[in-house]
């Protein structure tokens, strides 16, 4: 059933507190060394986000205020007694003391949970009629793991094959299985890597990985050993902005939305300029490159080398990149630039990077093999993945990385490259659920893959892969919540919401065998996957013209190589950029690999984390 108030919060809450089962069953593994302990979930449902007390409050006001937007979901042969026992489909909370984790400055301290659109909107067909309960999602689901076997036991990315597993270890025998060979790489990994890739795709989130793996096959990033998952929120508010959590994972330090580069010296206090991993790593001799395919002058990016206050001023944030040879033995910055952002870099700008010594080009074709390069591609931004893909002399992500790693990977000191794919957050702005999004989503796939295969061949280099921040989506497929036709807010069942169905591909998918099956799968056919957005911001864009909403939801993060072992459980954004930062400096201030990173007030990265694809059985 539908139920966004207390009872889904506190439900998770009974997870952490000592008279639940986790609780007690942790307390008993970790005083042996025989007891693995599993947790995880069966599926998701209902595609709940959770959304600030402002983002809400805005939309809200767009559709009427709270009760109007209520009214909207319940079935109009509703008397006054019923329509007082139906919950509105979104619920607020106050969240209590955040100086131990969540935004110690916000003196906003709301959150709302709202589940995606299709639930709540078909509810007002299904309440008087029949029983509607929130449809489940094939959302691949996190799992934890501590223990003897917990790295294995997260290493597999099918919910049967966790059970395979687990069943064959009470039986003593040898699962057939796919999973991460951790095994064969564990040692390995344990080593410093002299390389750094981090490949941050903008925007996305869980639902967007299983968009992803279900339309197009196994993500790349589904074969990377270390997993985690990821808080992104900000110093003075729960969702957070691109500054804000680009600034996180350069240089390790939470900071307030809107700022670039700056932390505040303790909590309400003065905000100074603090190193990024890109300025350890030029004072430690190492190559350095980004890539992003959205402007150089995006928040995102510019946070590894801009510290202001005012992202929006484009001129400080293009006079940070061209200061930053200043304090380096060498007359330029960075060794290899590829972004969008013609429009930004005006000729005299061109005439000061050619005095550093760049090598500045607008077509991918032209970049020399040597020296400094500056590829500038698009007026604000580069064209999106699907133009990209199809259109001769424009470079895919991936052809980006390998040319980049061509340039930094010939220096015994090391390379740091840092790569965003901004694409998936531009399309979920638009409110996208069609081709646009999908295509984004291949582009960081296949740019994952490049980068993990040079890891695979190097040896010596740690792929990250994770997301700066969730823009809400979330997927749903055409046979659960469908029986007798109750799909009655879609335009399948006669209501006026739209969808766009993709095919799933059966035979790229884990256990996907079934899915082939016609006579298993009955009159629905197929199965076909669909997209949506959070109800109240996908009922406002019915009527309006409106951009969608990120949201606090947590993001994944692999790792792959050496060092990623540092990496899995949970972990809060900052950690993340303290060990790349720890990483890159000059020696010895950092010691092997960085120090392991972890996640706030206390919580520990012991744990191995990885996701789980789940099936839609109920």
């Amino acid at each position: 059933m539908i139920g966004l108030g207390e009872g889904v919060v506190a439900g998770v809450y009974d997870l952490h507190r000592a008279q639940v089962p986790v609780a007690r069953a942790l307390e008993y593994a970790r005083g042996r060394d025989d007891t693995l302990v599993v947790v995880t979930s069966d599926h998701e449902t209902g595609a709940m986000d959770l959304i600030d007390g402002p983002t809400a409050h805005h939309y809200l006001e767009l559709l009427g205020g709270e009760s109007e937007a209520k009214d909207l979901t319940i079935p109009e042969k509703a008397d006054d007694e019923k329509r007082g026992e139906l919950p509105a489909p979104f619920a607020h909370f106050e969240f209590g003391d955040a100086r131990e984790f969540g935004p110690a400055e916000g003196s906003d301290h709301r959150l709302t949970t709202t589940f995606g659109y299709f639930s709540p909107a078909s509810r007002a067909h299904w309440d008087l009629e029949g029983r509607f309960s929130a449809i489940h999602t094939p959302t691949v689901v996190p799992i934890f793991a501590e223990g003897p076997g917990a790295t294995r036991a997260a290493a597999v990315r099918d919910n049967a094959d966790l059970g395979r597993r687990l069943m064959a270890w009470i039986d003593g025998t040898d699962p057939d299985i796919r999973g991460v060979d951790v095994e064969s790489a564990g040692s390995e990994e344990k080593e410093e890597p002299d390389n750094v890739i981090i490949v941050i795709g903008s925007g996305l989130g869980m639902a967007s990985l299983t968009a992803s793996y279900y339309h197009f096959g196994m993500p790349a990033v589904f074969e990377m050993s270390g997993a985690a998952v990821v808080a992104t929120h900000g110093a003075d508010s729960l969702v957070n902005d691109a500054a804000a959590t680009g600034t996180a994972l350069a240089t390790g330090e939470r900071t307030r939305r809107g700022v670039l580069g700056k932390a505040p010296v303790e909590v309400g206090g003065e905000l100074k300029p603090v190193a990024s991993a890109v300025d350890r790593a030029l004072e430690s001799g190492k190559k350095v490159g980004l890539v992003t395919t959205s402007s150089i002058v995006d928040p995102m990016p510019a946070a590894f080398f801009a510290t202001q206050q005012d992202p929006g001023d484009k001129s400080e944030v293009i006079r940070s990149l061209l200061d930053l040879q200043q304090g380096v033995e060498r007359s330029y910055g960075l060794d290899f630039i590829a972004a969008g952002g013609e429009h930004y870099i005006d000729e005299e700008y061109r005439a000061e990077f050619r005095e550093q010594g760049y090598s500045l080009v607008e077509r991918f074709d032209e970049i020399p093999g040597e020296g400094p390069a500056f590829y500038l591609s698009g007026d604000r931004a580069m064209e999106g993945a699907g133009r990209r893909a199809e259109s001769a002399g424009l470079p895919e992500t991936r052809e980006m990385i390998a040319t980049a790693v061509e340039h930094l990977n010939d220096d015994d000191a090391g390379f740091l490259l840092i790569v965003e794919a901004g694409g998936i957050d531009a399309a979920k702005r638009d409110l996208d659920r069609g081709e646009r999004l999908l295509a984004e989503l291949r582009d960081f796939d296949r740019a994952v893959d490049e980068a993990r295969q040079f890891a695979d061949r190097d040896g010596k280099t740690l792929l990250i892969a994770t997301s700066n921040r969730d823009h809400g989506v979330s997927v749903f497929d055409n046979h659960y919540g469908f029986y007798r036709g109750r799909c009655a807010a879609l335009t399948d069942c006669g209501g006026d919401f739209p969808v766009e169905w993709f095919d799933v591909a059966t035979d790229r998918i884990r256990h996907g065998e079934g899915l082939e099956d016609r006579e298993l799968q009955g009159d629905d056919g197929p199965p076909r996957i669909g997209m949506q957005y959070t109800w109240m911001i996908e009922e406002a864009a019915r009527s309006r013209d409106i951009s969608g909403a990120p949201t606090a939801n947590f993001v994944p993060l692999f790792a792959h190589g050496p060092g990623a072992t540092d990496f899995g459980g949970f972990m809060d954004q900052p950690a993340v950029g303290r060990w790349l930062v720890e990483w890159a400096a000059p020696a010895p201030a950092h010691s092997s690999g960085g120090s392991a990173p972890s996640g706030s007030g206390g919580g520990s990265s012991s744990a191995s984390g990885e996701v789980d694809d789940k099936g839609q059985d109920e």
